[in-house]
C-alpha cells in the first residue's frame, strides 16, 4: 500500500492523476496530514510505503517528475507519455516551438523534462506539422464554433472536461436546450456580421449520440 502526502505543491489534482497512471485506486491513499506528524493515522498494512513530496518541490511539474521517478523505481514501470496526464499534448509542443526552440530542442525537452518516449515526442511534432497549414490568420468576422456533447460511456481517469457518464434520459433534454442555444447564438453572430469559419463537435464523446440524434444536431 502506498500513501502520498503533497506538501505545498500547487495543483494537487494533477499529482493525484500522476499516481493513477501507475497504480490502481486500491493500491494507494492520499494523506491530508504530514506523515512527520505523530498524530497521523496511517494504514495498518505492514508493507505501507509513505511517499512525501519534499518541501523544496512546490511546482506541479517538479512534483509530477518526483512521483514518476519514485513509482518507476518501485513498480518497474515506465509511461510512454511520461508525466503528461491531461489532454492536448500537441499544444505543449507548439508552445515550445513558438518560444524559439528548434525541433531537436523540443524533442530534448519532451523526453528529458516531461519523460516522453522518443516515439511519442516525435509523434507530437509530426502532428504539429500537419496542423500548421490550418492555423493561418483568420479573416475579420470569422469565428470558430465549438459544440459540446458532455456525455461519455465511461469517465477517463485523466479527463478534466465537464463530461458525465451517459444518461440517455438526459440526452434529449440536453439536445432540446442545445438547439435553443445554437439558434440564439446563430442570430447573435449574424447580427454582428460574424460567420462560422469552422464547427467542432467535441465532448465528452459525441458518438454516444444515436444516428437520429446526430442528424438532428
Amino acid at each position: 500500500m502506498y500513501s502520498f502526502y503533497f506538501n505545498g505543491v500547487k495543483q494537487v489534482y494533477e499529482l493525484t492523476e500522476m499516481v493513477r497512471m501507475f497504480l490502481p485506486a486500491s493500491a494507494y491513499t492520499i494523506l491530508n496530514q504530514d506523515p512527520a506528524n505523530d498524530n497521523i493515522c496511517l494504514p495498518e498494512d505492514k508493507d505501507d510505503v509513505i511517499i512525501r513530496i519534499p518541501d523544496q518541490i512546490t511546482t506541479r511539474d517538479d512534483g509530477k517528475r518526483y512521483i514518476y521517478d519514485i513509482l518507476k523505481e518501485y513498480t518497474g514501470q515506465t509511461l510512454d507519455w511520461g508525466t503528461l496526464t491531461g489532454v492536448r499534448p500537441v499544444k505543449l509542443a507548439g508552445e515550445l516551438l513558438a518560444a524559439g526552440n528548434s525541433k531537436e530542442q523540443v524533442l530534448k525537452i519532451l523526453t528529458e523534462h516531461y519523460y516522453l518516449s522518443r516515439e511519442k515526442a516525435e509523434l507530437l511534432l509530426s502532428i504539429r506539422d500537419v496542423q500548421i497549414p490550418y492555423l493561418a490568420d483568420t479573416l475579420p468576422g470569422s469565428i470558430a464554433v465549438y459544440i459540446g456533447i458532455p456525455f461519455c460511456p465511461t469517465k477517463c481517469i485523466y479527463c478534466s472536461f465537464p463530461s458525465y457518464q451517459v444518461s440517455y434520459d438526459r440526452i434529449k433534454t440536453y439536445l432540446d436546450t442545445l438547439e435553443y442555444e445554437i439558434r440564439f447564438a446563430g442570430r447573435a453572430a449574424e447580427e454582428k456580421g460574424m460567420y462560422p469559419e469552422s464547427v467542432y463537435i467535441g465532448g465528452g464523446t459525441p458518438s454516444v449520440l444515436e444516428d437520429r440524434e446526430l442528424k438532428r444536431l
